[in-house]
């Protein structure tokens, strides 16, 4: 399956996923230069830790940014040595004066989750190097292909031209969620602009990928009260803050993904983040779905599936394994 916007969905209203967090750009200071590598020999990127050195010398960087972030900025680049692509994601280790409780604890747990899970369904990071000015350079696994936000907004009716592509694409995402999971982790900030489409050279879906595991922890190191993530995603329980929380809020978070997929909206109105914060942790039941009157099959299960994960009671969530089974 190939997929292109077509002249209607082009001409339709321009469709929002939620309140998604602002992007904000980080100023780009350092030119990373690759000298010669021609008596280099054909070898694989390496994992790990590299010296700042080796990664000026042995990886080309392209500075045109292909996604920025309050945390960091993402280029293309080329290990000389393999010729393989990768993403370079440049983020600054020392205190940030947008988000001062983060730092490089935070991002070498990103970078260590990232090199030891494997899936297929969660973005591969192969390794870092750390300059003089305290930046952290990752290189990671490159993935051709859009994230889900600007996959939708391209091809506003795929869920109901291919229910079966999308019932691929929501597998994919709870296979990742399982690896996680069963490791014990919580991702902590499933959304739409946190998981990748690749595709092919004719633009067929390929598989769904996890990225950007900032966030995600071990469920026993979660604070009590902690909040995290996109509000338009956050469970009731976090919202609330009461409880210690579980791998179920990556379970809402997943509901919330299906709902906005299959029914070209969002289950609560735009609002401010307090007052959205306000709807969410009053909720005494969970939110309603639009009916759906079609007879196909993959949209049903889908459709049950996210009703399952939009259940108050994190208990009375359906599971990542749990879906993993029922759509394989």
């Amino acid at each position: 399956m190939s997929f292109s916007p077509s002249s209607e969905d082009e001409e339709s209203d321009f469709f929002s996923f939620g309140q998604a967090a602002a992007k904000a750009a980080e100023p780009f200071s350092e030119q990373v230069s690759a000298q010669s590598a021609e008596s280099v020999s054909d070898i694989p990127i390496p994992r790990g830790l590299i010296p700042i050195s080796n990664f000026r010398k042995f990886f080309r960087i392209d500075f045109r940014s292909i996604a920025k972030g309050s945390f960091g900025e993402v280029f293309r680049a080329t290990h000389l040595p393999s010729g393989s692509s990768l993403a370079v994601k440049k983020v600054y280790g020392k205190a940030n004066p947008k988000h001062p409780e983060w730092g490089t604890p935070e991002i070498m747990r990103e970078i260590e989750l990232g090199m030891s899970l494997q899936s297929t369904h969660i973005c591969n990071i192969y390794g870092y190097s750390i300059d003089e000015d305290g930046f952290i350079w990752i290189f990671m696994e490159l993935i051709k292909g859009l994230e889900a936000y600007d996959f939708f907004a391209a091809n506003r009716k795929f869920s109901q031209n291919f229910p079966g592509g999308t019932k691929k694409m929501i597998r994919d995402i709870a296979e990742g969620l399982a690896v996680l999971h069963s490791s014990g982790l919580v991702h902590r900030d499933l959304k739409s602009s946190n998981v990748m489409f690749e595709l092919g050279p004719s633009g067929e879906f390929m598989r769904a990928v996890i990225i950007d595991l900032g966030f995600t922890i071990k469920v026993e190191d979660i604070p009590i009260g902690c909040r995290m993530g996109s509000v338009d995603y956050c469970s009731p329980e976090i919202i609330v803050g009461k409880s210690r929380l579980t791998c179920q809020v990556d379970m809402w978070a997943l509901g919330i993904l299906i709902y906005e997929i299959l029914f070209r909206n969002f289950p609560f109105p735009e609002l401010p983040s307090k007052q959205l914060c306000l709807l969410i942790g009053n909720l005494k039941s969970s939110p309603p779905l639009p009916t759906y009157s079609g007879d196909n099959k993959d949209i049903k299960d889908l459709r049950r599936i996210c009703e399952r994960c939009l259940q108050i009671d994190p208990s009375a969530r359906i599971t990542s394994a749990q879906v993993l089974a029922e759509l394989s």
